[in-house]
């Protein structure tokens, strides 16, 4: 962990950012600040206006060997499909991981790049049109995640989603800065959400497998009409159609703000691409409001350990406001 406010932890990993180009094989010309949030993303302009992506884990995010197979997903996607999804690039010792340290940073960090991926980010463009390939580009990456051997990855099963054993984000039972109230509410939804997801998980074992989990709208790039897409972060082992809740989840958002648009429009067409691909059954179309009610408790965990971000600070209640919202809605 990198002590100080969040600017200034910014400001350590910048400059980590500039020793850690220096063992790739390019010429940098330019490096600009992206994104920090479980990890930190640069994008990186070479010499030939070559743009690159620049990301750094720390230890405690992913292991070593969880981010090798993150690579080994994304070389399989890229050799057997036309999909379009980030290529990582060799260090000067030939290696996809970096692992690097800074007097200014506590811990060691693992570093990668990736080529850049020039496409679109379509939220003014969303349409059932793009709900669809969205569902079908789950499906189609959830295909070529059964190629792939993922041991270390064991993320996104029900106890990973909404447990409190070994959650993947944290245990949403034990929340600060609520009200009791509103804990107590959320409690419940998260032993709702487990129980039923629980069930499915252990009628359905093979419906486990690799996924991406955060397909939401700024991860989905366009190119030339191709639906591909980015941040395989991540990824990890987890339920067949819960990949579909991040666009959903983005989905309810845009409704809400436009009402030209209409959430079960682009709810069908997402499910109906996702089906046209891959089996979907009545079963698993029942499961999914549990699905979304897991996303949400998700988000609400994901906010809760970065807190010291100041852009995400402002949604956590109405992160809070808004599950407790759905859960009452949908009488779970």
């Amino acid at each position: 962990m990198i002590q100080g406010s969040y600017l200034s932890q910014v400001r350590r990993l910048k400059v980590l950012a500039i020793e850690v180009v220096k063992q790739y094989p390019i010429k940098v010309r330019k490096i600009e600040f992206i994104q920090y949030g479980a990890n930190a993303i640069f994008k990186v302009t070479d010499s030939r206006q070559k743009k690159y992506l620049l990301r750094i884990n720390p230890t405690a995010h992913h292991t070593k060997k969880a981010i090798l197979e993150e690579f080994k997903w994304l070389n399989v996607i890229l050799k057997t499909t036309a999909l379009a999804v980030p290529k990582p690039i060799f260090s000067n010792e030939g290696q996809y991981l970096v692992e690097h340290t800074h007097s200014d940073i506590s811990t060691m960090r693992y570093c990668s790049m990736f080529e850049w991926l020039e496409g679109r980010f379509l939220w003014n463009g969303i349409n059932n049109k793009y709900a669809y390939h969205v569902g079908s580009l789950t499906a189609q990456l959830e295909a070529v995640g059964t190629k792939v051997k993922t041991s270390h990855r064991q993320y996104w099963d029900t106890e990973g989603l909404v447990g409190i054993k070994k959650p993947r984000l944290c245990n949403v039972e034990k929340l600060t800065g609520i009200s009791r109230k509103h804990q107590e509410i959320i409690t419940d939804a998260r032993r709702c959400a487990y129980k039923k997801i629980k069930i499915y998980e252990n009628k359905y074992p093979h419906k486990l497998g690799l996924i991406h989990e955060d397909l939401n709208p700024n991860n989905i790039i366009v190119q030339n009409g191709n639906y591909g897409a980015i941040d395989f972060d991540d990824c990890g082992v987890g339920i067949y159609g819960y990949d579909l809740m991040a666009p959903l989840f983005a989905f309810e958002y845009l409704t809400e703000g436009d009402k030209k648009k209409e959430y079960n429009v682009l709810k069908d067409a997402l499910f109906q691409g996702y089906a046209d691909n891959t089996l979907l059954s009545q079963e698993d179309l029942d499961i999914f409001p549990y699905f979304m009610l897991a996303k949400k408790l998700c988000s609400i965990a994901a906010m809760e350990i970065r807190k010291d971000n100041p852009k995400l600070k402002p949604w956590f209640q109405i992160a809070i406001d808004r599950t407790i919202a759905f859960y009452k809605l949908n009488k779970f």
